[in-house]
């Protein structure tokens, strides 16, 4: 019925049933007396037997009323008692990821690794922003200014996927931009920064303001002398010849 409301509500807030409550003693042949709250102390305790429900269940619980505050928008605050589950989903690579952010360091440990060029299987799973075709910055004083990537080594042909490198590859490239000697010719280099982030196994997501790389020999020695600005930490685990000539290493 419009209008009409029931233990402090109206309209569609009213609740069917409020309890359970306990029984104090029967009142005549269809009547009982209810124990109960002091929230409920506007409400006459005596109740007619068809406005009562059987409580199934175990008789000693009962249910205090609580006001719960509804705000205007018809929403209210939820509290959280207790985590009951957790859920640890898989990507499509095998790397697991739980929720929260951060990996612990023995599940860190048993995820797939991924061999590509001089790594060798030492590295762990990377995202591959760097893919055939691309041009990076040379971060060397060798003269050159850019390298155009021709090649990633360490990668297997798939249909229709284009080979990608990331921090610490090598890949095969020529100088676009530079001294003339150093132009048409094909040479070895690694990446040592990314801009496309990339997420460690402690959790943290990393990247870098541009695309850079150094030109190295297949041995993976720097054909220059210094570098400009900082590498990758993963970049400097792979390389120590390339991380001894860093200013930085992140």
């Amino acid at each position: 019925m419009k209008g009409v409301m029931r233990f402090g509500k109206k309209r569609k807030l009213n609740p069917h049933y409020v309890g359970p409550y306990q029984i104090l003693w029967r009142v005549g042949n269809v009547a009982y007396e209810l124990d109960l709250p002091m929230s409920l102390a506007s409400i006459h305790p005596i109740f007619h037997v068809s406005m009562l429900k059987k409580c199934v269940g175990n008789l000693s619980f009962i249910v205090p009323v609580e006001d719960v505050g509804v705000t205007d928008s018809l929403s209210y605050e939820k509290v959280l008692i207790k985590i009951l589950d957790k859920q640890v989903p898989r990507l499509k690579r095998n790397c697991p990821v739980h929720y929260g952010g951060i990996l612990e360091e023995q599940q860190a440990s048993t995820m797939s690794k991924r061999g590509r060029g001089g790594s060798a299987g030492n590295k762990f799973r990377m995202s591959l922003g760097l893919p055939v075709a691309a041009t990076v910055n040379c971060a060397d004083n060798t003269g050159a200014k850019n390298l155009y990537i021709i090649s990633v080594k360490g990668i297997g042909a798939r249909l229709n996927r284009l080979p990608s490198a990331c921090v610490g590859d090598m890949v095969m490239a020529t100088v676009k931009k530079g001294k003339p000697d150093l132009r048409k010719k094909v040479m070895p280099a690694v990446i040592v920064r990314q801009r496309k982030p990339w997420r460690r196994k402690d959790g943290v997501f990393m990247y870098f303001e541009d695309n850079a790389g150094v030109i190295v020999n297949p041995k993976g020695e720097m054909k220059g002398s210094a570098i400009t600005g900082p590498i990758g930490k993963e970049c400097a685990d792979l390389w120590p010849r390339i991380a001894s000539a860093a200013n930085a290493i992140v």
